[in-house]
């Protein structure tokens, strides 16, 4: 009888430090082999990156060595500054820009500072272009100013350093054009397609 007793108290025990995990099982063993998950890498985003170095890349440099073939050279970085009339009539400073969407620099965008070979910069001024014809009931009524703008693009080509190439792209007042509505004023958007086209057809060196 004494030793039924003590049989059962040691398989009482056996069991009491199995549950307590003392005894191990195949669950336990995955827990204590399984690595811990990976670490999720930082994706720094491109203006992180480029903002910083805004005023480095905007500066000109002294020399101006102007080709009459336009190139970019290596990776390519650009920011853009848009001066509105009102910017101007309240005498207000606008900053440059740091452009990432660039799909017609595709394939030339530099992801890094370090990278950059070629800097393009588009300033903006808007312009008043002259006036509309504004319409009601199909019948010329009056006029109505209109207004777009001028971009001066120009090309840095840093391994030099100099500037080496500068175009003007300005929005044009169409000669057949009737302003329908109660609006006052026809403000057209930058000529960024134009720019587009011409940036995207530069060789590359």
């Amino acid at each position: 009888m004494n030793q039924f007793i003590k049989t059962s108290l040691l398989l009482i025990v056996i069991f009491s430090l199995g549950g307590c995990g003392f005894i191990g099982n195949s669950g336990d063993k995955e827990t204590v082999n399984s690595s811990p998950p990976a670490a999720t890498p930082t994706v720094i985003k491109g203006d992180e990156l480029f903002r910083p170095k805004r005023e480095e890349f905007t500066k000109l440099p002294a020399k101006v060595q102007l080709t009459g073939q336009p190139y970019i050279k290596g990776k390519a970085v650009y920011y853009h500054r848009h001066i509105s009339l009102k910017d101007k009539s309240e005498k207000r400073m606008t900053a440059w820009v740091y452009q990432e969407r660039t799909p017609f620099l595709s394939g030339v965008t530099a992801e890094k500072p370090e990278e950059v070979e070629t800097v393009i910069l588009e300033k903006c001024d808007e312009i008043s272009l002259g006036s509309y014809a504004r319409s009601f009931s199909g019948e010329k009524s009056e006029t109505i100013p209109a207004f777009g703008w001028k971009c001066e693009i120009t090309i840095v080509d840093k391994t030099i350093p100099a500037v080496i190439y500068r175009k003007t792209f300005q929005n044009k007042l169409e000669e057949f054009k009737i302003i329908s509505g109660s609006g006052k004023e026809d403000r057209a958007a930058p000529p960024s397609n134009e720019i587009g086209e011409f940036l995207k057809n530069l060789p590359q060196k």
